[in-house]
């Protein structure tokens, strides 16, 4: 959802369910600031960074996408925007676990975890009342879409229409260009690039489909792979028209003393006078709906609703000692979002499912439990920073190896490299049967499965062969291996990616080397260069290997 639901209409809820004001506009601010509280954002507070409850898109893509660095990304984007609806969901054909895994991420509203969250926020203040309506509303929005990277659960495909309130449908257009509008009259809508990476960020949440899901006037049709291709409708008039009676029901449980919050409530009748103007606002076909929230909660408050200001409260909580922060508004705003977090990664864990890691409990443990966190992430980042540094320093072994007995050692690298290549072949064609065979041009896996695998035993055919020819073959493979450093360079350019500097300087250093290796080598008949230039590239690889390692971990974001 947009901010025009998050802050105007959830202080248009806030107020029909009997909050003051101010009241109002405090769980309004919280429910907003929950698309804005990035780990960017909590560094320049020096808050801790374990809050984040949403992950900038240009520092995402930078984000590693190993087991560490996906359970961070899935922890905050399910825990705050795609609450999973049911976490013991069975597919009605049998499937790998990994891919129930993921399909039991599948957001949607009126599951055990909504009611979970909303009885968490009970007596914790406005900002744990606002953390606990987006997550609630966001169910409304963005059902049928995954808080983890998935092709197969959050891809779009060709048969994808928009219907329209007189019975006619148009298909919808994705393209790809951040700096052009949605264009409403055409339904051409911007969305993330198509990667058929399974676990590429641009497979996270909606974005293949955009901001769809975030418009309140849409409805549309697809075939998700996950639905066995059957046609879904979403219609988010309905939908949100639901999200808004059920936030007002859930209010009214939260400020009251007594009572209890069940699933699958709304509160019809607090809409009775303003059905009209509801609807008015639901059905309008505008990318933003803030003027018309704002005036309907001016009438109905017969106050004026400030703007959303995200430096508000900043100065009160870097201004107040470290004693004095969580009696801050961010600061109780921080202990919601972390107990938020906690209580939907546990329950995640608590199936068996690791697709969101464990995490510590912080519900009411202030910074004991913040800095319990800090040691855990500590831990696993330091386990990751531990392979890249080992896999570095391997790599100048190799070279050294290489260097002092080049005829000897150059058939067991060919032995090395051919091994490396069977055991990812064998990894791709397991996840072609587990999971890829669900998705649309999930074939492209198996053939990409049987390529490297086929280049395996090839590699092995080569270690009987001369040391030399060997080596040219290795320094082939290597100038491969710096040609997609290049490509993916540009990828990363064309997306606003940070590091796609970082990729083509390593693209451009290893084809260079490989060119005068060949240069020296082979036309000038110095066959020693071959063995000296290979030996200064796996020195090279092993350096950035090292260097990566000790490169800060990116920040996040989420829309």
């Amino acid at each position: 959802m947009n901010p025009d639901f998050h802050y105007y209409a959830t202080y248009c809820a806030a107020i029909l369910a009997g909050y003051s004001h101010e009241e109002s506009l405090n769980i309004a601010y919280s429910d907003q600031f929950v698309d804005l509280c990035s780990e960017t954002l909590l560094n320049k507070l020096k808050a801790p960074s374990a809050a984040a409850t949403t992950q900038l898109q240009l520092e995402l893509m930078d984000a590693r996408t190993d087991i560490i660095g996906l359970q961070k990304i899935t922890r905050i984007w399910s825990s705050f925007h795609f609450l999973p609806r049911d976490l013991g969901a069975v597919l009605p054909k049998r499937c790998s676990k990994r891919y129930l895994n993921k399909y039991r991420l599948i957001c949607g509203p009126n599951g055990e975890l909504v009611k979970s969250t909303v009885k968490l926020a009970k007596g914790k203040g406005s900002q744990a009342v606002g953390v606990a309506m987006h997550v609630l509303s966001d169910t409304w929005a963005h059902r049928y879409f995954a808080g983890t990277p998935s092709l197969v659960i959050n891809n779009t495909n060709p048969l994808f229409f928009e219907l329209f309130p007189d019975g006619t449908e148009k298909k919808i257009t994705f393209r790809h260009s951040a700096t052009l509008p949605d264009d409403l009259e055409n339904s051409r809508y911007t969305s993330s690039l198509f990667v058929s990476d399974e676990n590429s960020i641009m497979n996270l949440g909606h974005g293949r489909a955009g901001h769809l899901p975030d418009y309140s006037f849409i409805r549309y049709k697809y075939l998700p792979a996950w639905g066995n291709f059957e046609e879904i409708v979403k219609d988010n008039p309905s939908d949100y028209r639901h999200a808004f009676c059920q936030m007002i029901t859930a209010l009214k449980y939260l400020k009251d003393a007594d009572g209890d919050f069940s699933c699958d409530q709304y509160d019809f009748d607090a809409i009775t006078d303003i059905e009209d103007e509801l609807n008015m606002i639901l059905t309008k076909r505008q990318t933003d709906a803030s003027a018309d929230w704002k005036a309907l909660g001016e009438k109905l408050s017969g106050c004026e609703i400030e703007s959303f200001d995200l430096n508000k409260y900043q100065e009160e909580y870097i201004n107040a000692s470290e004693d004095e922060k969580d009696a801050t508004y961010l600061g109780r705003f921080i202990l919601a979002a972390l107990a938020q977090k906690s209580m939907v990664t546990n329950r995640i864990y608590s199936t068996g499912n690791k697709l969101a890691g464990d995490s510590v409990d912080y519900n009411g443990k202030g910074f004991k439990g913040i800095k319990a966190y800090r040691k855990l992430v500590k831990g696993m980042n330091r386990f990751q920073r531990i392979k890249d540094i080992i896999a570095g320093i391997f790599a100048m072994l190799v070279a050294m190896v290489l260097f002092i007995v080049p005829e000897e050692s150059c058939a067991l690298v060919a032995l090395i490299i051919s091994v490396l290549l069977l055991v990812y072949g064998f990894r791709l064609m397991w996840y072609y049967f587990s999971m890829a065979r669900h998705m649309v041009g999930g074939k492209m896996t198996m053939v990409e499965a049987v390529i490297i695998l086929d280049l395996g035993l090839f590699t092995i055919s080569m270690a009987s062969l001369n040391h030399f020819i060997i080596l040219f073959y290795l320094s082939g493979v290597f100038a491969f291996s710096g040609l997609i450093d290049i490509l993916r360079a540009f990828e990363s350019k064309r997306v606003g990616a940070s590091i796609w500097k970082i990729k083509l300087i390593t693209g451009i250093v290893s084809v260079s080397l490989v060119l005068v290796m060949i240069v020296l080598g082979i036309i000038l008949g110095k066959k020693e260069f071959l063995v000296y230039g290979y030996c200064l590239s796996l020195v090279y690889a092993g350096a950035m290997k090292i260097i990566t390692a000790f490169r800060k971990s990116a920040i996040i974001y989420i829309q």
